[in-house]
């Protein structure tokens, strides 16, 4: 079972009682079912992205292959999936590589038609496509229903999802890469991807500002590029720095490292081989050949050692570049800085500006202060309120007393009270209950 097949059987929008529609030829409901019809293009939609991430691609290739990989008892090939492409294209949901690395390729390299006529005419139809007017005419994906042809399209999304996560660099060296190094880069954040994801991930990266690039020949075509180098640099930030020539050599100076790190991955596994060879041989007692492969370990062994100490003296140079390049880069916010505590301590004015401005401070201050005091002897004299509050308290104090008094009266009187101590018995009020009560008269 294909993987693609997996995709569709493990969709939830691949019931059982909805296969049969998705399946089939559902053109017609375009018109008849929009509902219909739209749910059937989501639902293809979400079996493309599934795929394409099960098997880490930014891209996905069309054709008879894709169809054969689809083929599902008893409904056989989709014969909708043309159209599920063609409107995935009207919806910038996918889009051709060719066209989409065509416009990525006419960014960097800065192509532009000859002559007169044409650069008004390319111009003119330039504007009109940026601002929605016209779109470029998008070749259908098949020929008729039940048919693909082989094409290569990039998945929006996923090329999106991709550039959010596959560079994270750190420091001025970190951000610069050739185009082989970035490739191996991406390839490691997402197993999977090859150079196609990466160059369509770069475009991504470089149409959102994230990157400045200065193409060469392992990136474009050179009869197609006017300005070209033997090495692509990618130089990461906002976009707007352009490369240098500084940046060049630094990746240049990385380039060689990464083709020395290979050497001395290559030379590693000689020197294996040739020891695998030599103990076999001399377990057949062929000690001459032994011998050879023994002789051929230690040249590898040799060129091992010259390889590693080239690769430690370039790491040295490379770290002594980004040292020196972050002095720079200090140096540079301190000069900004001390122009700017320039220009800060002119707008002050000096010390004698500060004097005056402060003498004018304690004069309106004082000024303030006498307008308030001014203010104040409108006002009731606080001798008079406090001697009002004194007299509030004394009437309070005279009333608190007065309570006291009456509660101390009533407490003796309750006192000289005789109140029981005991409960009577119930005898004693029965007696009691009778002794009030009339006496019959007697019947006659």
């Amino acid at each position: 079972m294909s993987t693609m097949l997996k995709s569709v059987l493990n969709s939830p929008f691949f019931s059982d009682n909805r296969r049969k529609s998705l399946y089939g030829n559902f053109r017609r409901l375009k018109t008849t079912n929009t509902e219909g019809y739209e749910a059937n293009i989501t639902a293809w939609k979400s079996v493309i992205l599934d795929f394409c991430r099960s098997n880490h691609h930014v891209t996905l290739t069309t054709g008879p292959k894709l169809l054969n990989d689809l083929i599902l008892a008893p409904h056989g090939k989709p014969q909708g999936l043309d159209i599920v492409l063609d409107q995935l294209q009207e919806q910038e949901a996918i889009t051709d590589l060719n066209t989409y690395l065509g416009r990525f390729y006419m960014d960097i390299c800065g192509t532009r038609p000859s002559g007169i006529a044409s650069m008004v005419s390319w111009g003119v139809a330039s504007l009109m496509r940026s601002s929605g007017m016209v779109k470029n005419p998008l070749e259908n994906a098949s020929n008729g229903p039940g048919t693909l042809k082989e094409r290569t399209f990039v998945v929006s999304d996923l090329v999106q999802e991709a550039a959010e996560t596959a560079v994270d660099y750190k420091g001025y060296v970190g951000s610069i890469y050739t185009f082989g190094e970035l490739v191996c880069v991406i390839q490691k954040s997402q197993k999977g991807y090859n150079a196609v994801d990466a160059k369509c991930i770069l475009s991504r990266l470089y149409s959102t500002g994230k990157c400045s690039i200065s193409p060469g020949t392992d990136m474009v075509d050179v009869s197609n590029c006017p300005v070209h180098y033997d090495i692509t640099v990618i130089k990461f930030g906002d976009g707007k720095d352009p490369v240098t020539e500084q940046d060049r050599s630094i990746a240049t100076l990385k380039q060689t490292m990464n083709d020395i790190q290979t050497k001395i991955t290559t030379i590693e596994t000689r020197i294996e081989e040739c020891t695998k060879e030599a103990k076999r041989y001399l377990q057949n007692k062929n000690k001459n050949t032994a011998l050879s492969y023994l002789k051929m370990r230690k040249l590898n062994e040799k060129s091992l050692e010259n390889a590693s100490s080239s690769l430690v003296k370039l790491e040295e140079v490379m770290l002594a570049i980004d040292s020196a390049v972050t002095s720079q880069q200090v140096v540079g916010q301190l000069e900004s800085s001390s122009e700017l505590i320039k220009r800060i301590n002119k707008e002050i004015g000096g010390a004698e500006r500060v004097n005056k401005v402060m003498d004018e401070f304690d004069e309106q201050k004082s000024l303030s202060r006498e307008i308030q005091d001014a203010l104040e002897q409108d006002n009731v004299p606080e001798e008079e309120i406090d001697d009002e509050l004194a007299l509030m308290e004394a009437q309070e104090m005279a009333k608190k007393g007065e309570k006291d008094d009456l509660v101390d009266r009533l407490a003796d009187q309750f006192g000289e009270l005789k109140i029981p101590t005991t409960t009577p018995s119930a005898e004693t009020k029965s007696e009691e209950l009778n002794a009030t009560r009339p006496e019959a008269p007697l019947q006659a």
